[in-house]
């Protein structure tokens, strides 16, 4: 901790005192202590503090104490009781000034801290609810830097939230950057158009448009960061991006002070050591499941944390004006901005992954940890009569300019007439009943025979294989599948085929992935009888980091020499493989031999251009939104998205052994698997960025036109009488029964 502390940089318009100098010596000495007890017959430690020792009163001067001691206070090593993510286990310990917890004190206070741009206008009116209704005191925050627990005088709640960082910060630039809120509502004369917008290339700085800057107040830097594109997370949790000025080496040569900013990896552990001493964190993204959403109201005592009872101050207007001049994302600006925010993509990984299964075993709420104020107690049904919410829309003059102004903007996004070469929008946003043809053209008069669906695995595929097998018996049209195999290319087949196919977040994907049969085989799973998953056979996840899982792509070759795509196993940018193209993603073998592969890059673009063909891509995740997933029915005209009625080969039994032999990810590995996946995860932002950008519940896609079909009644089946075929779900298995058996003893 104290080599950690002498390296860090100092702040030289910090105020330093003789107790903070008696502070540090104090932990210098308990660690010289430690160390002297830990290391009995290797003196190095001890001897290496004593010189840190020296250092410190050498040149203490030079150090940033305060700053150095608030970075000792929230290390996690200090907590040796609260040590899951609070976003997996919620709990009711209050934090304490030392850093320990307590049981006994009531809570008076809760306090939410409002991340900008991931769902908190709603989240605030929420908890705002929650406090009335248990007759706590509320406090929010938002702009500047998170409260400490701990560090206030009354015992106090703590939550906050998170959502996925690039998805954040691109709504975020949409909100407020691309066209200034202020412009919007206040000057009459302004009306946004393509010209007059930002572009989101110079979206790239921790400020937004501009490096970090802060005022200052008594003397002291005053954090308020309004805007923020680049690892947000770790500067408002611990709010240290306030930039400070060495004297020049040279000033009578004219040179300027140099700038220093504390760096971005010292930010995150303190925004972590933070966050882990929340109370609960909420993850916005998984609001969406009912289950999830059920839980955290469980937790609180109240109902209604997805209603949406506010919208942000300029979110009716720059909501309206996206969506009538679409953002066009380009693929390098996706990438810079994924690998620019990777530190807070790390930390969201870290405090969120635990999450990954359906079981969230949250407490209920305790009213015996909550000292109740009856004279600010108000129940919350009368809370919600007090603060009812009308949607809102575009004023009307101002909708009358918008409208009047982008005429040609407004016919393009609305006009379905015309048949362009390429739908400009994904297929995720904008589904389509377009039939798209071999010269890349699209038609509207061509009936479609066929529904295709390509499965990708591990994504959610094994259940919606089931639903699109329906949907098309349903409506009279044949049926294919692909998995494991390259994606059909949309125009390649002879019938007229409406094609449709899923994505899922490629790190969670990846992971899932490595849990179902990369860590223990399959065929050994289910074959093998003798074999029992145990943690000392099972493969690791730092090694499942090549393209075919634990080693790099192959393909076999067909009778006529053509390579023959086929991949089970997938960890590394498998989107781009999947829906590649069979020539490229096949590996080469040159003169020597020399292995030959064609740049993931090119693989990149091959599979988007293919996915912007499709007529639909569902988003796995999004189907845990009932909204959602009652609009893809719509669509399909069958209801049932969501219905589990199938499970994967062997996922009852790797489900059962990663259950009882946890799997542990180490943050190094983690943050490894997303720089490996960074084009997928590139590729899936850009078709899902337009769905992030829809206020919940509003998904418009269209309802199911039978005219556009050609229906086969010999193969017609409705859709009630296919379910009743299905095998029932949840019934006892006396094979699998006797294998867990065998398992736990």
């Amino acid at each position: 901790m104290i080599v950690n502390i002498i390296s860090r940089p100092p702040h030289s318009h910090s105020t330093r005192n003789l107790s903070d100098l008696c502070r540090l010596l104090t932990m210098t000495v308990r660690t010289i202590d430690l160390t002297a007890g830990r290391f009995r017959s290797n003196k190095r430690p001890a001897i290496l503090a004593v010189i840190v020792l020296v250092f410190i009163l050498l040149f203490w001067d030079k150090v940033e104490l305060s700053h150095y001691l608030q970075l000792e206070k929230l290390s996690p090593t200090r907590n040796n009781k609260i040590l899951s993510s609070p976003a997996c286990r919620p709990h009711f310990q209050l934090a304490l000034p030392d850093g320990n917890w307590s049981d006994t004190t009531k809570f008076k206070r809760l306090y939410f801290y409002h991340a900008r741009k991931a769902g908190g206008t709603n989240l605030r009116k929420y908890f705002a609810k929650v406090a009335a209704h248990h007759g706590l005191k509320y406090m929010v925050l938002e702009y500047h830097m998170a409260e400490d627990p701990g560090s206030y005088d009354e015992a106090t709640f703590y939550v906050t939230h998170l959502r996925e960082p690039v998805s954040r910060s691109i709504s975020h630039f949409k909100y407020e950057n691309r066209w200034d809120c202020k412009q919007l509502l206040d000057n009459d004369t302004f009306v946004p158009n393509e010209e007059n917008s930002q572009k989101l290339e110079t979206w790239n700085q921790n400020y937004g448009r501009q490096p970090s800057s802060c005022k200052f107040q008594d003397g002291e830097p005053f954090f308020s960061m309004v805007h923020c594109a680049v690892n947000c997370y770790s500067q408002w949790f611990s709010g240290l991006s306030c930039p400070w000025w060495d004297p020049p080496e040279n000033p009578e040569l004219g040179e300027r002070p140099i700038r220093r900013e504390t760096p971005m990896t010292q930010q995150y552990e303190v925004a972590k050591a933070k966050l882990l001493r929340y109370n609960f964190i909420v993850i916005s993204e998984m609001l969406q499941r009912p289950t999830y959403a059920a839980a955290v109201e469980r937790f609180f005592g109240v109902p209604g944390v997805t209603e949406r009872r506010n919208h942000p101050w300029c979110e009716v207007e720059s909501h309206y004006s996206n969506e009538r001049i679409p953002l066009v994302i380009q693929n390098e600006t996706l990438n810079k901005l994924t690998i620019l925010n990777k530190i807070d993509i790390g930390l969201y990984h870290e405090i969120k992954d635990c999450l990954d299964e359906e079981d969230y075993d949250f407490p209920a709420w305790d009213p015996n940890r909550f000292a109740k104020n009856e004279t600010m107690q108000l129940n919350y049904t009368i809370w919600e009569q007090i603060h009812s919410f009308t949607r809102a829309a575009p004023r009307r003059n101002w909708l009358k300019r918008f409208n009047t102004n982008n005429d040609g903007a407004t016919a393009a996004h609305t006009s379905h007439s015309a048949v362009p070469k390429v739908i400009p929008f994904s297929p995720a946003c904008r589904p389509h009943f377009q039939l798209a043809l071999p010269d890349g053209t699209w038609t509207n008069s061509t009936k479609f025979k066929r529904l295709y669906f390509y499965h990708a695995r591990k994504a959610g595929g094994t259940n919606l294989k089931r639903y699109f097998e329906k949907v098309a018996v349903h409506h009279g049209l044949k049926f294919a599948s692909t998995e494991y195999e390259m994606a059909e290319d949309p125009g390649s087949y002879d019938d007229a085929t409406f094609y449709v196919t899923h994505l899922r977040e490629p790190v969670s994907r990846s992971i899932s992935h490595f849990k179902y049969e990369g860590r223990w085989d399959c065929k050994e799973l289910m074959n093998n009888d003798s074999f029992i998953p145990t943690e000392d056979n099972a493969l690791k996840l730092e090694t499942w980091n090549q393209t075919h899982g634990h080693q790099p792509s192959w393909c076999k070759l067909r009778p006529n020499g053509e390579p023959f795509f086929h991949m089970l196993k997938c960890a590394v940018n498998c989107y781009s493989q999947w829906f590649g193209d069979a020539g490229i993603a096949c590996p080469r073998i040159g003169v020597r031999p020399v292995r030959k592969e064609v740049s993931m890059i090119q693989q990149y673009h091959v599979a988007k251009t293919k996915l912007l063909r499709y007529n639909f891509i569902v988003f796995t995740e999004m189907l845990q939104h009932p909204t959602y997933a009652a609009a893809v029915e719509r669509f399909f005209g069958v209801p049932g998205i969501a219905k589990r009625v199938h499970h994967p080969w062997c996922e009852l039994r790797s489900h059962y052994s990663n259950e009882r032999i946890p799997l542990v990810i180490k943050d190094k590995t983690r943050n490894q698997l997303t720089a490996l996946n960074g084009l997928d995860i590139s590729l899936y932002h850009q078709l899902k960025s337009c769905l992030d950008a829809k206020v919940m519940n509003d998904y418009d896609f269209p309802a199911w036109d039978p005219n556009r079909f050609e229906t086969n009644e010999t193969i017609q089946v409705n859709y009630t009488i296919t379910e009743q075929k299905w095998p029932k779900l949840g019934q006892p298995n006396k094979v699998l029964l006797k294998w867990q058996e065998r398992f736990d003893n």
